[in-house]
């Protein structure tokens, strides 16, 4: 039997709390036909490869159902989950396109203590960046008390997982039903993708 082995793991379990939060994002504004995507490029005039990992389309609809107030020139707030405790694998997020002068860009980190965190000066329209806590960031984005339930326990194994065997598994299984679920209930990247420009169009 391989030795349980915590470098190794320490990038899958990044991988899998991500399709977890991902597919609950999903779950919770979808089923409510809200426009919420996820590992969309949100920005069309940057490479296809940056991704972020949830997408929201602003409507009357959302601004309605959200838990907080949204600047009014804000179209598209982007997610962006971090599990790692590196301050220095924050940072680059803020210069990946995600955010601009119609995009709010949250960063949700899993692990770091947010008062430790600020956002650099130099940072272009800083103030459509946000770093909220995970479980405020559920309760701001009006998750139902029972997704809210399951997000935070995927949150505590993917925590406890780096140091146990059964915490690994356990999130590993979730997250194979979770990556299952995304595909077959939203389809796959490239149809989020399709989707999300058509809206876009659409809308603006």
């Amino acid at each position: 039997m391989r030795e349980f082995s915590l470098s190794e793991n320490l990038v899958l379990i990044g991988k899998y709390i991500h399709q977890i939060l991902e597919f609950f994002f999903m779950l919770n504004f979808r089923e409510r036909n809200l426009l919420a995507f996820y590992e969309i490029n949100p920005n069309l005039d940057i490479a296809d490869l940056v991704r972020v990992d949830n997408s929201l389309i602003v409507n009357q609809k959302l601004i309605n159902f959200l838990n907080f107030n949204l600047p009014e020139n804000i179209n598209i707030i982007n997610i962006d989950y971090i599990l790692s405790p590196n301050v220095r694998r924050l940072y680059p997020k803020l210069r990946k396109g995600y955010h601009n002068e119609k995009m709010l860009l949250i960063i949700v980190p899993l692990v770091i203590e947010i008062s430790s965190l600020e956002i650099p000066l130099d940072i272009d329209y800083k103030e459509n960046v946000k770093i909220i806590n995970a479980e405020y960031f559920f309760r701001l984005m009006n998750f139902s008390s029972e997704l809210l339930r399951d997000v935070i326990y995927a949150i505590s194994l993917a925590k406890r997982a780096p140091y146990s065997p059964s915490a690994f598994n356990e999130l590993s299984n979730m997250a194979e039903r979770a990556k299952n679920e995304l595909k077959n209930k939203f389809g796959t990247r490239s149809i989020q993708k399709k989707e999300f420009e058509s809206e876009l169009k659409k809308m603006f």
